[in-house]
């Protein structure tokens, strides 16, 4: 349990402030038996990510410390699964469809993830180019299997997903994180992927589930060998 200063770091907010919002009951605390507040990290962490106040940068560093450089993006893979035939004609019809194929744990409620990958997509395409999409959502989602998730859904056919080179997307990887510094380290990994002709070749003509992953792991296993 954080204590009320502990929990005013995190949050990179006054005492004052949280002591004030665990009084009017407006963020989740309980009292001890000699009036302090105690707080939850966990519960605390999930408060902060739906009402969008960021961490203090040193606790990000301090609390992001899990060793998910290591892990390797297969696993991911595996976990959230690739998916074939997703029907819908819109970016919202195949975000919707994708989604309830992709496995979750219950206590994620699918239409708040659906809303923000809208909302992520609203901003601006996750389309990068070639054919290929990267929806995720702008904050980490809770709950989101340490480190993360990612699941590749292909489409019934390709479609127009306002991706910055024009071209109609025709495979998504959806990629769900529980920190900004994984999201941006599986990013970076993705990229290296998509930069490989024969993986792209996999994914062009919708290889089977084993055959993406093989190659996958190649790729992989060339990043461990000594340059």
């Amino acid at each position: 349990m954080l204590t009320l200063d502990d929990a005013a770091k995190m949050l990179d907010l006054p005492p004052q402030t949280i002591l004030r919002w665990a009084r009017e009951g407006k963020i989740p605390a309980s009292e001890a038996e000699d009036g302090r507040y105690l707080f939850d990290q966990k519960k605390l962490l999930k408060w902060s990510w739906h009402h969008n106040i960021f961490l203090n940068r040193n606790y990000q560093q301090n609390g992001d410390s899990r060793s998910y450089k290591s892990v390797p993006l297969g696993s991911l893979l595996r976990r959230g699964g690739i998916h074939y035939g997703i029907p819908g004609d819109s970016r919202e019809d195949i975000l919707s469809n994708g989604l309830k194929l992709i496995p979750l744990p219950d206590t994620i409620q699918r239409s708040f993830v659906l809303d923000l990958l809208i909302q992520r997509e609203r901003l601006a395409s996750t389309g990068i180019g070639r054919g290929i999409a990267i929806p995720h959502p702008r904050h980490p989602v809770q709950d989101i299997p340490e480190p993360g998730v990612i699941a590749v859904g292909f489409p019934e056919h390709p479609i127009d997903y306002g991706a910055i080179d024009g071209q109609p997307v025709f495979v998504l990887f959806f990629l769900f994180s529980i920190t900004m510094k994984s999201h941006l380290h599986f990013l970076a990994r993705l990229s290296h992927f998509f930069h490989d002709e024969q993986f792209y070749g996999l994914l062009k003509e919708q290889a089977e589930a084993k055959e993406i992953l093989a190659r996958v792991e190649q790729i992989e296993s060339s990043f461990e060998q000594p340059r």
